[in-house]
């Protein structure tokens, strides 16, 4: 049974590959989210979080544009008070740290498995 999208938690997508993009977002639809917003850009991703509300951000280290994840999740934050995951190939300790030393989410590597980013999407929104 699925429910309607106003009853789902919301979830915006900034990824800088579209093709692994679309994919998210089919998987997290298909367990009971509803995504709100793609993109691959920064600055995109901040207009988007401000429009959408979204209950979670799903944020790439890598985007394209300026802004990199950690900066564009730093800026989202600052607005509006929201939980991110960060996705990245890249196990950069540097970007880690800088993750956990600014409290700015959790840190899933590429590639990850499904039941994984859904439990962690679970535990972040509280059920």
């Amino acid at each position: 049974m699925m429910t309607d999208n106003a009853s789902r938690p919301r979830i915006l997508i900034v990824e800088d590959e579209v093709i692994i993009a679309m994919e998210i977002q089919v998987r997290l639809e298909n367990a009971g989210f509803a995504v709100c917003g793609l993109t691959s850009s920064g600055e995109k991703a901040i207009l988007l979080a401000r429009e959408k509300n979204p209950d979670l951000v799903l944020m790439d280290i890598t985007l394209k544009g300026p802004l990199d994840g950690v900066e564009t999740a730093g800026r989202i934050q600052a607005e509006k008070s929201v939980p991110v995951i960060f996705l990245s190939a890249s196990d950069n300790q540097a970007v880690l740290h800088q993750i956990r030393e600014h409290r700015l989410g959790l840190s899933i590597a590429k590639p990850f498995k499904e039941a994984d980013l859904i439990a962690a999407i679970r535990v972040l929104l509280g059920g």
